[in-house]
């Protein structure tokens, strides 16, 4: 503890930004795979600093009809019900 005291106040935001980073980007490693991702400055109002997580991720447009159809369906479903 004695020594993150020490530190000043731009050095532990950054020691916290790379631990959050390491997270986020370990959280799209698991749920996309091995994808491309950078990080983009960003401006949020309410957080200093503010970054964006950009991941490339590419999926067929079969697969990307078959679940838009999937979830019309759905819809369509719930509103005949009511």
């Amino acid at each position: 503890m004695q020594m993150i005291n020490s530190l000043s106040s731009e050095e532990r935001v950054n020691i916290v930004e790379e631990d959050l980073k390491a997270a986020l980007e370990g959280l799209a490693l698991f749920l996309f795979g091995e994808v491309e991702m950078r990080w983009v400055p960003e401006y949020f109002p309410f957080t200093d600093p503010s970054l964006e997580l950009e991941i490339m991720f590419r999926v067929s447009l079969f697969l990307v009809h078959l679940i838009r159809e999937r979830q019309e369906k759905k819809l369509s479903s719930s509103l005949s019900d009511t």
